[in-house]
């Protein structure tokens, strides 16, 4: 039946290949590693919602059963990153999370998909002995936790997850980032410092 199914529904682009050659085309289902405890997930498109978190498998729990995770995938708009260690996790989240890094996307033109471009900007390699480094990755971890509660209150409001509308997703959006102000504050002008 899915054989059917995507040969009655495939472009004629991709006429050649069938349904799992299309799953793991380019090989991006079998390059990710679905046993990796940390991850760190970013959208690839539209410059003005981007947005990256960090998953710690282990933490995570699927639905409101708590059913624990086997590990994460990545689906066609959400890319990864594996870090080292959790502090790198979080050093990367403050940085692709930040003003700064908004504001580059915004300047490229017609950058509707941008996963590539965000490893064109000046990220460094996290050295945890760096101080301003090191000063990010707290900053990171600070604003996941606050990010943590402040969803956890918004989302009482709501019967389940299910009941939210497209637009919700937005105004939680704008919620979290008046509330971590103070921390987006801090984490531009490290990142000033930084990468001048």
């Amino acid at each position: 039946q899915v054989e059917e199914a995507w040969r009655k529904g495939r472009a004629s682009k991709i006429d050649k290949m069938n349904v799992y050659q299309w799953l793991d085309y380019s090989k991006k289902l079998t390059k990710q590693n679905p046993n990796k405890e940390l991850i760190v997930f970013y959208n690839g498109v539209g410059r003005g919602n981007f947005i990256a978190c960090v998953v710690k498998v282990s933490d995570a729990r699927m639905n409101e059963y708590g059913l624990n995770t086997q590990g994460f995938i990545a689906e066609h708009d959400t890319f990864y990153y594996y870090p080292k260690d959790e502090d790198e996790a979080n050093f990367i989240t403050a940085i692709l999370n930040s003003d700064f890094v908004f504001g580059i996307l915004w300047t490229i033109k017609s950058a509707r998909h941008i996963q590539k471009k965000i490893w064109e900007l000046p990220i460094p390699t996290y050295d945890p002995k760096n101080n301003l480094h090191y000063q990010l990755a707290k900053l990171g971890k600070k604003c996941a936790e606050k990010t943590k509660v402040i969803l956890e209150n918004e989302l009482k409001a709501f019967e389940s997850i299910d009941a939210m509308q497209t637009s919700t997703t937005g105004i939680l959006r704008k919620t979290i980032k008046l509330q971590l102000a103070q921390e987006m504050t801090q984490i531009n002008q490290i990142l000033a410092s930084l990468l001048q």
